[in-house]
């Protein structure tokens, strides 16, 4: 071999060194960063939702069909929001995304709110999707904290149809009145429930938009799911670029935008009395029909469900207290001059207004300590609910709910 090619071979090899060295240093470098990032995403809540959003909230459960995650982000050992190790509390809640605080921080939820109002340790059971058939469940599993009060809120906005639907699950748990459940009955034969609630929020999208607004195709779902660098350079992407207009963006004018044809047969636009939002009544309507046998049916298997969290709440001498969660609809329509203007409002307001004195007529009857939610949010001087098409109170809502539930239960300390 002449010297000539022992040069070029001897570059060669030097610059098949350096590629190897600047390839072996990046992946280093790269599998610092994503130990670091790891690191990191498990210290920080708010980092780790950011950097992976696709975490389910819930997984599957025989007997309650599906539980909170315990890997999900902020939650405990047992899938509930709440610091891990709790094994005492003064006060339990209960609820849905309401008491868990779906739109809201874990610090801004009322039940950790009331936590720091009343000074007593507060562990919150909400889940979202659940239902009050669900939460007697949740009632009974609270009896290994100890508790002194189980504040149980009901949300007007689906609880009464969720009550329906579960008991289609399990018919033999309660024995619905004749009288009740025969039209109720009837009319699900002919035309089930289910099929009148509507998927609002991606009416007319026509693409399966996943958390933060991103599209993740099944290719890159690893990498999405378990990569903490991935997640790093996906929500710099997003802050820069931005993802597609949706109703839940937190800007007035963006989410109003968003509206397509389809979700406006159902939602109207109000900005009145220096509050602003999207109502979705045509939405919510269909779980508030006082008409229907069927939510009839469901607000008295919710009643049933009540006095038997009572009872278990007495068991371990215990009492209850019942929020009563409104609908934003029903907060706002006093400061909406004509509701008839607003497709589906007037009636939603009405049919909501019947079941609440019934409901509040029932817990006095059977002398349940109760508090309506709904003059503490309508009572506000800002807006105690997003802008957007979000049914869920923002965190000054959230205040306004525990300063309520604060005032009207016993001491706890």
């Amino acid at each position: 071999m002449s010297q000539a090619q022992r040069r070029i071979r001897s570059k060669r090899r030097a610059r098949i060194v350096f590629v190897l060295g600047i390839l072996a240093l990046t992946l280093a470098t790269a599998a610092l960063a994503e130990a670091s990032l790891q690191v990191l995403a498990r210290s920080v809540t708010s980092f780790e939702r950011v950097i992976f959003p696709h975490v389910p909230m819930m997984i599957p459960d025989p007997q309650l069909v599906r539980r909170g995650n315990p890997k999900f982000f902020d939650h405990d050992e047992h899938g509930f929001r709440n610091p891990k190790g709790v094994t005492r509390a003064a006060i339990v809640t209960i609820g849905d995304s309401h008491t868990y605080g779906v739109s809201v921080q874990a610090s801004e939820a009322w039940p950790r709110v009331l936590e720091r109002l009343s000074g007593c340790r507060v562990y919150n059971m909400g889940v979202s999707t659940y239902g009050p058939l669900q939460y007697t469940e949740l009632a009974r599993d609270s009896t290994r904290l100890q508790p002194r009060l189980i504040v149980v809120g009901i949300y007007f906005g689906n609880d009464l149809s969720e009550s329906w639907q579960r008991y289609l699950a399990d018919p033999t748990r309660y024995a619905v009145p004749d009288a009740l459940l025969r039209p109720a009955t009837e009319l699900e034969n002919e035309s089930p429930l289910r099929r009148r609630v509507i998927d609002f929020y991606t009416m007319g999208a026509g693409r399966d938009l996943k958390p933060n607004g991103m599209i993740v195709s099944s290719a890159r779902q690893f990498l999405s799911d378990n990569s903490a660098l991935w997640g790093f350079f996906r929500a710099a992407k997003l802050q820069l670029v931005g993802g597609p207009a949706t109703t839940l963006d937190r800007g007035f004018q963006s989410a109003v935008s968003s509206l397509t044809p389809q979700q406006l047969a159902y939602a109207s636009v109000f900005e009145g009395g220096g509050w602003r939002t999207i109502f979705t009544a045509g939405y919510r309507m269909v779980a508030l029909d006082a008409a229907d046998p069927r939510i009839v049916a469901g607000r008295w298997l919710t009643e049933r469900a009540i006095e038997d969290i009572a009872s278990v709440a007495h068991s371990i001498g215990a009492t209850v207290l019942v929020v009563l969660l409104p609908t934003k609809e029903s907060v706002f329509a006093p400061k909406v001059g004509d509701l008839g203007a607003h497709e589906y409002l007037e009636q939603l307001v009405r049919d909501e207004a019947v079941h609440r004195r019934h409901m509040m007529d029932f817990l006095t009857a059977r002398k349940i300590a109760h508090v309506d939610a709904s003059r503490a949010l309508g009572s506000l001087q800002g807006q105690p609910f997003y802008e957007n098409a979000d049914g869920h109170p923002n965190p000054r809502g959230h205040e306004a709910i525990a300063n309520a539930v604060k005032a009207a239960m016993p001491s706890c300390s």
